[in-house]
């Protein structure tokens, strides 16, 4: 940049600048909001599960949370396995990996933008003595169902992503009232905890309602 021509008082000047730069980039990503919902008591799960994926819709995060609410359903309802936890952006191919998650010998893999490429991602979990899992959003489901049936020969189970986590929350919550309310700040505990490891972005975390804190 041909700084070594300029003078001192003009390098100092560019130094300061590009301090200003990277402290206004600091700034604004500490300054990111996380993913704020309300907690209606007599609310269901499951629509507590479609309010977080569609304030995650509206931040262009649909996606990555998809993943991680699923991870930490898994985390929640099987302590004692080790449920894998990778940054969104990390494929499957480059790790190695059957699916997003793999609990014994199930694969469950979560988009809410099915492609070709999951079909024949459960079609190999498939052939190599794998279940497989697919989960979508409620408004795939229908279409996403049909459509494996007729790639994979219907050797997939397709579910919704809110009816997977929210009814498994509720079994575990034994359908009482007051212990889900605890299993869902555990639940989302358990995410931000997961989310914290792994990604850089922050807003990607969910701010719990203070009427979950205990």
């Amino acid at each position: 940049m041909g700084l070594d021509k300029q003078t001192d008082d003009k390098r100092i000047e560019f130094l300061q600048s590009c301090q200003r730069f990277i402290v206004d980039k600091i700034r604004a990503f500490h300054c990111q909001e996380r993913i704020k919902i309300v907690f209606e008591p007599m609310g269901t799960i499951r629509d507590l599960v479609c309010q977080i994926l569609d304030k995650a819709k509206e931040k262009g995060q649909s996606g990555q949370v998809a993943q991680y609410l699923v991870g930490a359903k898994l985390a929640l309802r099987f302590p004692d396995l080790k449920i894998s936890n990778d940054s969104y952006s990390t494929a499957d191919q480059q790790l190695g990996r059957a699916g997003d998650f793999l609990v014994k010998d199930t694969a469950f893999h979560v988009t809410v933008s099915p492609m070709g490429k999951v079909y024949d991602r459960c079609k190999q979990n498939a052939e190599e003595g794998l279940r497989a899992y697919l989960l979508v959003t409620d408004e795939h489901v229908q279409s996403v169902r049909a459509f494996a049936q007729e790639r994979v020969d219907g050797r997939v189970a397709v579910e919704s992503i809110e009816s997977f986590v929210g009814q498994n929350v509720d079994e575990m919550a034994s359908f009482s009232q007051d212990q889900l309310v605890a299993k869902i700040h555990e639940l989302l505990t358990i995410y931000n905890e997961r989310v914290d490891k792994t990604e850089i972005d922050k807003s990607v975390m969910i701010e719990i309602p203070p009427n979950l804190v205990p």
